[in-house]
């Protein structure tokens, strides 16, 4: 694992394609942002909840695993924790349910693994410097899908 630099972001990807996740994390590594790997919803958890993370950023596509179900778990005990959720296609369910579990970010890759690589660069790149871990402390506002 990295060392980390006091301004430097931190995700926690749930990914579990290597070359998908070497793909973005190597994306996020050129534009400042450090990624840690999980593999499944388990070790993502005790990730998150052992060091909270940035944001956490999950495939919602991952089989036999389920985005939602991890969001409503680790919001029990982080509820502030800032989840994005990425999917290959978007229904109205899951925007919907994205809306209803306070996901911070719905993205819609339609199967381009670069464009969902810029995507989240982009969107890891407004995010407030000072904001980071706070929202773990209780102090940072919940933010849901707009």
């Amino acid at each position: 694992e990295n060392t980390e630099a006091p301004d430097m972001p931190t995700v926690l990807l749930l990914e579990h394609r290597d070359d998908v996740h070497s793909l973005l994390s190597d994306e996020l590594a050129a534009g400042g942002i450090q990624t840690i790997r999980a593999t499944n919803s388990a070790q993502a958890m005790r990730q998150y909840v052992g060091r909270p993370t940035d944001v956490l950023i999950v495939n919602g596509d991952q089989p036999n695993e389920s985005a939602w179900l991890l969001a409503a778990k680790l919001h029990l005990t982080h509820s502030a924790a800032r989840i994005w959720v990425y999917k290959c296609r978007l229904s109205t369910c899951d925007a919907a349910t994205a809306n209803f579990l306070k996901i911070e970010e719905l993205i819609d890759y339609d199967g381009s693994f670069c464009r969902l690589a810029a995507v989240l660069h982009a969107r890891l790149a407004k995010l407030p410097g000072q904001a980071r871990r706070l929202s773990d402390k209780g102090h940072g506002p919940d933010q849901a899908v707009a």
